[in-house]
């Protein structure tokens, strides 16, 4: 089924949402920005721009440009469409800039970073703590097989993330089943 993202009754592209699901209520894909969306893009983006050169500025600095990004990303109000029109409810719409998210990956202390960061402080985060990673659901993957990464495809510069409604509920029951099963509660 084909969604498409608009932002204030503008179209800005379309995503089968084909990824496989590893979260309750969300879905992930490849998304396909139509002419003319890049700077509506490049907006939503601003604030892991902003995070991605946090080192680099004084903390007050980056507080007040990620408030101010993340306000100005905030605003573009993205809603999510099925193939017939209609608004499909969510909780959250994403879009990410895969070159944005490559440079995070090339960071050798980027979880150090982002658990130091700004936006970690935002999701409350302690420092150190584990972001849930362990919630992952890999039952079908076969670990045996090696994964490769083929250079020569040039993969789409975006990626779009969906949350249903629910899925924050579902995320809060799967950790604190998680920390039970730890004996942490």
């Amino acid at each position: 089924m084909p969604y498409t993202v608009w932002s204030r009754g503008r179209l800005l592209g379309h995503s089968d949402l084909e990824f496989r699901q590893c979260f309750p209520l969300a879905r992930t894909g490849w998304f396909h920005p139509v002419e003319g969306a890049e700077p509506v893009l490049e907006v939503f983006n601003e604030p892991r721009r902003v995070i991605l050169h946090a080192r680099d500025n004084h903390k007050e600095l980056v507080r007040a440009d990620l408030a101010a990004t993340s306000d100005r990303a905030e605003a573009l109000e993205l809603e999510l469409r099925g193939d017939d029109g209609q608004v499909v409810r969510t909780e959250d719409v994403s879009i990410r800039d895969m070159d944005l998210t490559m440079e995070f990956a090339k960071m050798s202390d980027a979880r150090e970073m982002f658990e130091s960061s700004p936006e970690a402080e935002l999701l409350g985060l302690a420092e150190g703590e584990d972001i849930g990673s362990d919630l992952f659901d890999f039952a079908d993957v076969d670990d045996d097989e090696p994964y490769e990464v083929d250079e020569e495809i040039e993969w789409p510069k975006y990626q779009l993330t969906v949350c249903f409604i629910g899925h924050d509920r579902a995320m809060r029951a799967l950790c604190a089943a998680r920390h039970v099963g730890d004996g942490e509660v």
